[in-house]
Protein backbone atom coordinates (compact mmCIF):
# COMPACT_ATOMS: atom_id res chain seq x y z
CA UNK A 1 0.00 0.00 0.00
CA UNK A 2 1.30 3.06 -1.21
CA UNK A 3 0.59 6.67 0.81
CA UNK A 4 -1.25 9.23 -2.08
CA UNK A 5 -0.25 12.92 -2.50
CA UNK A 6 -3.13 13.67 -0.63
CA UNK A 7 -2.30 12.40 2.56
CA UNK A 8 -5.71 10.56 3.05
CA UNK A 9 -4.06 7.26 4.81
CA UNK A 10 -2.66 10.04 7.51
CA UNK A 11 -5.91 11.76 7.34
CA UNK A 12 -7.70 8.46 8.52
CA UNK A 13 -5.40 7.73 11.43
CA UNK A 14 -3.02 5.57 9.74
CA UNK A 15 0.34 5.86 11.95
CA UNK A 16 2.62 5.33 9.10
CA UNK A 17 2.35 5.69 5.11
CA UNK A 18 4.44 3.38 3.02
CA UNK A 19 5.65 5.75 -0.08
CA UNK A 20 7.03 3.90 -2.73
CA UNK A 21 10.77 5.80 -3.37
CA UNK A 22 9.99 7.61 -6.28
CA UNK A 23 7.75 10.01 -4.60
CA UNK A 24 9.85 9.90 -1.07
CA UNK A 25 11.06 13.89 -1.86
CA UNK A 26 8.08 15.18 -3.15
CA UNK A 27 5.62 13.58 0.33
CA UNK A 28 7.91 15.78 2.64
CA UNK A 29 4.83 17.16 4.62
CA UNK A 30 2.31 14.64 4.98
CA UNK A 31 -0.66 15.43 7.67
CA UNK A 32 -2.27 13.78 10.12
CA UNK A 33 -1.67 11.81 12.81
CA UNK A 34 2.05 11.03 14.69
CA UNK A 35 3.91 8.95 13.17
CA UNK A 36 5.99 9.36 9.63
CA UNK A 37 6.39 7.50 6.10
CA UNK A 38 8.16 4.94 4.65
CA UNK A 39 10.80 5.63 1.87
CA UNK A 40 9.98 2.14 -0.04
CA UNK A 41 10.80 0.27 -2.65
CA UNK A 42 10.88 -3.69 -3.82
CA UNK A 43 12.78 -4.86 -6.28
CA UNK A 44 12.02 -7.85 -8.61
CA UNK A 45 15.55 -9.27 -10.21
CA UNK A 46 17.32 -5.50 -10.18
CA UNK A 47 20.75 -5.87 -10.93
CA UNK A 48 21.75 -2.89 -8.69
CA UNK A 49 23.60 -2.49 -5.92
CA UNK A 50 21.53 -3.18 -3.12
CA UNK A 51 23.92 -1.50 -0.63
CA UNK A 52 24.16 1.44 -3.15
CA UNK A 53 20.22 1.23 -3.07
CA UNK A 54 19.76 1.40 0.49
CA UNK A 55 22.45 4.35 0.95
CA UNK A 56 19.71 5.72 -1.16
CA UNK A 57 16.74 5.42 0.53
CA UNK A 58 18.13 6.46 3.98
CA UNK A 59 18.98 9.96 2.16
CA UNK A 60 15.46 10.12 1.56
CA UNK A 61 14.00 9.46 4.81
CA UNK A 62 13.30 12.46 7.07
CA UNK A 63 13.56 11.97 11.00
CA UNK A 64 11.44 10.13 12.11
CA UNK A 65 10.18 7.97 9.06
CA UNK A 66 11.20 4.45 8.46
CA UNK A 67 13.15 2.91 5.11
CA UNK A 68 11.75 -0.06 3.45
CA UNK A 69 13.72 -2.63 1.07
CA UNK A 70 12.67 -5.60 0.13
CA UNK A 71 14.57 -7.33 -2.75
CA UNK A 72 13.86 -11.14 -4.14
CA UNK A 73 16.48 -13.04 -2.40
CA UNK A 74 16.86 -16.72 -2.74
CA UNK A 75 19.29 -17.40 0.20
CA UNK A 76 19.54 -18.13 3.93
CA UNK A 77 22.70 -15.53 3.35
CA UNK A 78 20.98 -13.15 1.82
CA UNK A 79 18.21 -12.89 4.78
CA UNK A 80 21.14 -12.78 7.13
CA UNK A 81 22.54 -9.66 5.07
CA UNK A 82 18.96 -7.64 5.29
CA UNK A 83 18.91 -8.70 9.17
CA UNK A 84 21.77 -7.06 9.66
CA UNK A 85 20.87 -3.76 8.13
CA UNK A 86 17.74 -4.33 10.43
CA UNK A 87 20.07 -4.22 13.49
CA UNK A 88 22.17 -1.62 12.08
CA UNK A 89 19.06 0.27 10.97
CA UNK A 90 18.13 1.08 15.36
CA UNK A 91 14.27 -0.03 14.58
CA UNK A 92 14.23 2.09 11.55
CA UNK A 93 15.01 -0.12 8.84
CA UNK A 94 12.50 -3.12 7.56
CA UNK A 95 14.95 -5.15 5.21
CA UNK A 96 13.07 -8.32 4.67
CA UNK A 97 12.50 -10.70 1.35
CA UNK A 98 10.55 -12.06 -1.76
CA UNK A 99 11.26 -15.26 -3.17
CA UNK A 100 12.29 -18.46 -1.44
CA UNK A 101 13.55 -16.81 1.46
CA UNK A 102 10.49 -14.58 2.28
CA UNK A 103 9.37 -16.38 5.10
CA UNK A 104 12.56 -16.66 6.84
CA UNK A 105 14.07 -13.07 6.63
CA UNK A 106 10.88 -11.27 7.80
CA UNK A 107 11.27 -13.13 10.83
CA UNK A 108 15.28 -12.34 10.87
CA UNK A 109 14.28 -8.80 10.29
CA UNK A 110 12.06 -8.70 13.50
CA UNK A 111 14.69 -10.54 15.55
CA UNK A 112 17.12 -7.72 14.31
CA UNK A 113 14.95 -4.81 15.58
CA UNK A 114 12.64 -4.30 12.56
CA UNK A 115 9.43 -2.58 14.54
CA UNK A 116 7.42 -4.67 11.71
CA UNK A 117 7.08 -6.57 8.48
CA UNK A 118 4.55 -7.26 6.01
CA UNK A 119 2.27 -10.22 5.33
CA UNK A 120 -0.57 -11.56 2.91
CA UNK A 121 -4.15 -11.48 4.98
CA UNK A 122 -4.98 -14.63 3.87
CA UNK A 123 -3.51 -17.62 1.60
CA UNK A 124 -4.01 -16.97 -1.58
CA UNK A 125 -4.62 -12.95 -1.06
CA UNK A 126 -0.30 -12.42 -1.66
CA UNK A 127 1.07 -9.06 -3.06
CA UNK A 128 4.12 -10.73 -3.47
CA UNK A 129 6.20 -13.31 -4.25
CA UNK A 130 7.05 -15.80 -1.30
CA UNK A 131 5.07 -13.37 0.66
CA UNK A 132 3.74 -15.39 3.90
CA UNK A 133 0.47 -15.18 5.02
CA UNK A 134 -0.52 -13.73 8.33
CA UNK A 135 -0.93 -17.00 9.89
CA UNK A 136 1.91 -18.84 8.67
CA UNK A 137 4.04 -15.44 9.75
CA UNK A 138 2.04 -15.72 13.46
CA UNK A 139 2.75 -19.74 13.48
CA UNK A 140 6.60 -19.22 13.01
CA UNK A 141 6.66 -16.70 15.56
CA UNK A 142 6.47 -16.61 19.67
CA UNK A 143 3.05 -15.40 21.29
CA UNK A 144 4.19 -11.87 21.43
CA UNK A 145 5.40 -11.48 17.20
CA UNK A 146 8.72 -11.22 17.56
CA UNK A 147 11.16 -8.55 18.48
CA UNK A 148 14.70 -7.54 18.92
CA UNK A 149 14.60 -9.49 22.20
CA UNK A 150 13.47 -12.99 20.47
CA UNK A 151 16.19 -15.37 20.69
CA UNK A 152 17.09 -17.46 17.12
CA UNK A 153 17.56 -21.41 17.28
CA UNK A 154 17.65 -23.38 14.78
CA UNK A 155 18.34 -26.95 12.75
CA UNK A 156 21.11 -26.59 9.73
CA UNK A 157 21.27 -28.62 6.52
CA UNK A 158 21.29 -29.02 2.79
CA UNK A 159 18.03 -30.47 2.45
CA UNK A 160 16.24 -29.14 5.60
CA UNK A 161 12.59 -29.23 4.72
CA UNK A 162 12.01 -32.65 5.56
CA UNK A 163 13.28 -31.82 9.26
CA UNK A 164 10.38 -31.94 12.08
CA UNK A 165 12.70 -29.98 14.33
CA UNK A 166 10.98 -26.32 13.73
CA UNK A 167 8.01 -27.98 14.54
CA UNK A 168 8.68 -29.67 17.62
CA UNK A 169 10.81 -27.18 18.59
CA UNK A 170 8.28 -23.83 18.10
CA UNK A 171 5.87 -25.94 19.83
CA UNK A 172 7.55 -26.59 23.09
CA UNK A 173 8.93 -23.14 22.45
CA UNK A 174 5.50 -21.68 23.31
CA UNK A 175 4.40 -23.83 25.55
CA UNK A 176 6.69 -23.00 27.84
CA UNK A 177 6.36 -19.23 27.18
CA UNK A 178 10.07 -18.60 25.39
CA UNK A 179 10.37 -15.44 23.33
CA UNK A 180 12.16 -17.44 20.75
CA UNK A 181 11.81 -19.43 17.54
CA UNK A 182 13.37 -22.22 16.03
CA UNK A 183 13.88 -22.52 12.53
CA UNK A 184 15.42 -24.41 9.43
CA UNK A 185 18.63 -22.96 7.93
CA UNK A 186 19.64 -24.33 4.69
CA UNK A 187 22.61 -22.30 3.93
CA UNK A 188 24.73 -22.80 0.48
CA UNK A 189 27.77 -24.03 2.06
CA UNK A 190 28.86 -24.09 6.16
CA UNK A 191 31.63 -21.55 5.42
CA UNK A 192 29.35 -19.14 3.88
CA UNK A 193 26.67 -19.77 6.48
CA UNK A 194 29.55 -19.39 9.46
CA UNK A 195 30.66 -16.02 7.95
CA UNK A 196 27.29 -14.73 7.54
CA UNK A 197 25.93 -15.50 10.80
CA UNK A 198 29.18 -14.27 12.81
CA UNK A 199 28.74 -10.78 10.72
CA UNK A 200 24.97 -10.03 11.98
CA UNK A 201 25.53 -11.97 15.35
CA UNK A 202 29.01 -9.16 16.21
CA UNK A 203 26.63 -6.46 14.50
CA UNK A 204 23.45 -7.44 17.44
CA UNK A 205 26.10 -7.41 19.95
CA UNK A 206 27.62 -4.07 18.91
CA UNK A 207 24.04 -2.44 19.36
Amino acid sequence: MFGSPSGAPRKAGASWVDVDWRLADRLTDLPGAAGGSLASTARRGSREDPVGVMGFLRSLAAEGDLVKFVPRVSTLEGALTLARWCVDGGRRVLAFATGPAALVSRILALAGGAPFVYAAPAAGKETADGQPSLAELRAALPPRAGAASTAIFGVVGRPVGHSLSPLVHTIALRLLGFDAVFMGFEPRSSAHFGISRKSCLSSAASR
